[in-house]
């Protein structure tokens, strides 16, 4: 786990239905579950609106791990930056996370010539109509003309970083970034929840077996399995692991609990175990934005004002933080044009 952050999604769910006073219809930790899924789309709100040390990431400085552009080709694949958190023994809690894309970059770094601790310079984010006027409107590649010089600015389209002006050399760079909220540990972005079947014997659960795969499961994971409560004696609990292609291989049942008059709900708990990339102190902030949610899709008005108003006594205010962010990027990202020009060493004789 990162520093600062010890608590998962599964964490949240008690305290989600203590305060909807005991609740019982929201205590699960089945994956799609609307309890689950309310955190989830929390946590993806709340990180992308607010910035999270936990979510940080260096990639590797070269020449440790070799990050050249291609001479006349400014596009970077943000694939190949995140490639690199693979490895990474520097971010150890990345290691067995689905990263699938960023959400801010904070220094897009490039060393002129000679790699590490030679001359360079940070890039400036511009609007991709003015990487495009760098990258492919100046054409000259004559030494000491317009278009041979290093890149000074860099965009962003779809999963591509782009930069400008058109690099005329194999630049070595580091890029500091901030991670999306990785969903679910160890899986794919294509996740869909298995759907399972629970047999039991004199009340009590003896096997599990599979309706329908499901996609997106973590190779050679074990994720605990959901069984919903018991009406006369114990809830049963369990497990499941994966095989090296993340298909659902091995069923255990831990415990089969007792007193079911039927099979009970049975479902996995993948994502109930995902870290979640914020400081402690947040955990209650992301249950209280989980509840003023499921209150919005429940159409509970008392609830949605009373979760509306204990959020802005922790000083959360979800609306007024996207307005501020939206501004911050439109002064960012204004539309420049000045030039960069690689000049040759002046000797006075």
């Amino acid at each position: 786990m990162s520093i600062g952050s010890f608590f998962t999604i599964g964490d949240c769910v008690p305290n989600i239905v203590t305060k909807f006073g005991n609740r019982q219809n929201l205590n699960t930790t089945a994956d799609g579950s609307q309890t689950i899924t309310a955190i989830m789309e929390t946590i993806k709100e709340l990180t992308e609106t607010y910035e999270f040390e936990e979510l940080k990431y260096q990639t590797p400085v070269p020449n440790a791990t070799p990050l050249n552009l291609t001479a006349g080709n400014p596009v970077v694949p943000i694939a190949t930056l995140l490639a690199t958190i693979q490895g990474n023994a520097i971010y150890p809690q990345f290691q067995n996370q689905n990263i699938i894309d960023i959400s801010d970059i904070y220094t897009f770094w490039m060393w002129f010539a000679g790699g590490v601790n030679q001359a360079g310079r940070t890039l400036d984010y511009r609007r991709i109509p003015t990487i495009d006027t760098y990258s492919y409107g100046i054409t000259n590649n004559s030494q000491g003309q317009l278009g041979v010089a290093p890149p000074v600015y860099f965009s962003r389209f779809g999963n591509n970083l782009q930069v400008g002006p058109v690099p005329d050399q194999n630049y070595q760079y580091f890029v500091r970034v901030k991670l999306r909220h990785p969903f679910p540990l160890g899986g794919t972005s294509n996740f869909v929840p298995a759907v399972l079947l629970a047999t039991i014997v004199s009340g009590s659960v003896t096997t599990v077996t599979v309706e329908s795969p499901g996609t997106g499961y973590g190779a050679s994971q074990t994720y605990p399995l959901y069984f919903s409560s018991s009406p006369n004696g114990s809830t049963a609990t369990g497990t499941v692991a994966t095989n090296g292609s993340g298909q659902l291989s091995v069923f255990t049942v831990l415990t089969g609990g007792g007193g079911y008059v039927g099979p009970p709900t049975v479902g996995t708990a993948a994502t109930a175990v995902q870290q979640i990339f914020m400081p402690d102190s947040w955990q209650e902030i992301v249950e209280l934005c989980a509840c003023q949610r499921l209150a919005l899709w429940e159409g509970a008005s008392e609830y949605i004002t009373m979760f509306e108003a204990l959020l802005k006594t922790k000083g959360i205010d979800i609306a007024k933080a996207r307005a501020r962010k939206a501004q911050m990027e439109r002064d960012e990202m204004h539309n420049c044009r000045s030039m960069s020009l690689r000049t040759g060493l002046y000797t006075w004789a």
